[in-house]
C-alpha cells in the first residue's frame, strides 16, 4: 500500500498474526521525493 504525500513517499508492510485474536504489526519506510528523483538522474 502505497501513501502519498507532498515530499514523502511511503510504503508500508502488515503482517497479521491470527490465533483466536488477530494481531497485526505495520512497518512503514518512507523515502524524501527528491532523493528518489536523484537516484533515477543516475540511471
Amino acid at each position: 500500500m502505497w501513501i502519498w504525500s507532498a515530499m514523502y513517499v511511503c510504503v508500508c508492510v502488515c503482517v497479521c498474526v491470527c490465533v483466536c485474536v488477530c494481531v497485526c504489526v505495520c512497518v512503514c519506510v518512507c523515502v524524501r521525493e527528491r532523493e528518489r528523483e536523484r537516484e533515477r538522474e543516475r540511471d
